[in-house]
């Protein structure tokens, strides 16, 4: 693997806070979280044949194996890093056998309901968009021909418009995340990118949430599969990097609040928090004022509830958060925020070749 000298901090052996998440993560207010949420034949993996991501998304599936979420489950076993916290926690396990490292770093599969659960992955397509048992035959039901003939994947280009936004909207509504649901999608990474466990940090000497996190230069970098539209693997719009942009702040800032809410010690995990609640205040703060009027009445009601620091708090900033990305709609109207963007020189690129 190749790191850039300054990204040491990044490398999963080092830091376990790196990768994104396998479970949903902790209180993103999704039906579940942790291994248990991709549990019991519910994990279809990225290469089953009939049904895996691959079938339909050869390339992101490619791309995907170019990255260091590929690989989090070699890196954390037998990573000296991971075992020195599980030491300090007094497990004498393994860290891909402890749940408290799976949920982050392992994907779970069961070959058949009822079997044990084993990691067979690290960071996967199902750990970010839900588990696919729950969606995928909806999500590949295509519809039929005038004929009456079923659309075969390889056929999706005959799919109805009509029947698409049925085939989408039954699909998130049986717990697919799409890309399009950015506010849940960034829940995911926030998941684990915030560690949101004192105990993990400030007695188990983990990482309190990865280290300069920020929503568009990791997901530009590290993570884009950007296929959907253009059929390579192609940047992402200007008005789509303002909404990662937005959004990503406002729920580092919701999770600020969860991990503070839970931090009842003073020590580096308080500390981390507290950092990072005050830093997305600071650039929600810069987005109201480059935005002027435009939805400035929302990002008033998320800054207030930021300043509240408690559990209550972060609902509101993510009832107001959701509510904000529903608003912006395609990201059309944020042109003003251009200034405040990383810029794309600070992208965190990890790839590799892939298989």
């Amino acid at each position: 693997m190749n790191f850039a000298p300054d990204r040491a901090f990044y490398r999963p052996r080092v830091l376990l806070a790196l990768v994104v998440l396998v479970g949903a993560g902790y209180g993103l207010g999704l039906a579940e979280s942790g291994p248990e949420r991709l549990s019991d034949g519910r994990v279809v993996g990225p290469e089953d044949p009939q049904k895996g991501c691959i079938k339909c998304h050869d390339g992101e599936v490619r791309a995907w194996e170019g990255t260091t979420h590929f690989e989090a489950y070699e890196e954390l076993d037998g990573s000296e890093k991971a075992e020195e916290i599980l030491e300090n926690l007094g497990f004498d396990d393994y860290a891909v056998e402890v749940a408290k490292c799976q949920t982050c770093h392992v994907t779970m599969y069961a070959e058949d309901e009822g079997d044990e659960l084993e990691g067979k992955w690290g960071i996967s397509c199902e750990s970010c968009h839900g588990p696919a048992s729950d969606w995928v035959d909806l999500h590949q039901d295509y519809g039929k021909t005038a004929e009456g003939v079923k659309i075969t994947p390889e056929e999706r280009a005959k799919e109805t418009a009509e029947h698409r936004l049925a085939r989408i909207a039954s699909s998130v509504a049986a717990g697919m995340i799409r890309p399009e649901n950015l506010y849940d999608l960034a829940s995911n990474c926030m998941g684990c990118h915030s560690v949101p466990d004192p105990e993990l940090v400030d007695v188990g000497g983990h990482t309190a949430g990865s280290v300069g996190f920020e929503l568009v230069a990791w997901s530009q970098g590290h993570v884009r599969h950007n296929f959907l539209h253009g059929g390579k693997n192609e940047a992402a719009k200007p008005e789509r990097l303002h909404l990662l942009y937005v959004i990503g702040k406002v729920v580092d800032l919701e999770f600020g609040l969860r991990g503070l809410s839970k931090a009842t010690d003073d020590g580096a995990y308080k500390e981390a928090m507290m950092a990072r609640v005050s830093s997305a205040l600071e650039a929600i703060s810069a987005v109201k004022s480059a935005l002027g009027d435009a939805h400035s009445e929302v990002l008033a009601v998320i800054m207030a509830a930021g300043n509240e620091k408690t559990e209550a708090a972060a609902d509101k900033v993510r009832d107001a958060g959701k509510a904000l990305a529903e608003s912006l709609g395609d990201g059309s109207g944020l042109a003003g925020i251009s200034e405040l963007l990383p810029d794309p020189s600070t992208y965190i690129v990890e790839k590799r070749s892939g298989r």
